[in-house]
């Protein structure tokens, strides 16, 4: 099992068809957030939506070598739940190759910002 993210989304045809090409990149285990604090989190969140929208605009470079490139169908995008730049899936290997997406629990979903203490 490793845990990859997705790192590239581009638009390709596959036999035929409109598809779309996605790149899945190791990484490394990150260490645990201290949940704590709500403004450590909210930065964090803010840098990754950040850095991510600057990959994505191509003014900074993607990190890694892809692990498992996929060339899918709309269809098949769809099937595997439209993955996105940064979501985090779990690459099992056990008789073939499964993708599980993982849950970001260490995000929060329901930090405000400004705060209203």
């Amino acid at each position: 099992m490793v845990r990859v993210k997705v790192t590239f989304i581009g638009s390709v045809d596959v036999e035929g068809e409109p598809g779309v090409r996605v790149d899945f990149t190791s990484i490394a285990p990150s260490g645990v957030l201290d949940k704590s604090s709500e403004d450590v989190l909210y930065a964090q969140q803010m840098v990754r939506g950040l850095l991510s929208g600057l990959q994505q605009a191509g003014l900074v470079p993607k990190y890694g070598t892809p692990r498992l490139i996929v060339y899918l169908t709309e269809k098949e995008y769809r099937a595997l739940g439209s993955p996105q730049i940064n979501q985090i899936y779990e690459l099992v290997f056990d008789k073939g190759i499964r993708l599980e997406k993982v849950s970001r629990e260490t995000e929060p979903t329901d930090v405000q910002w400004p705060r209203s203490d």
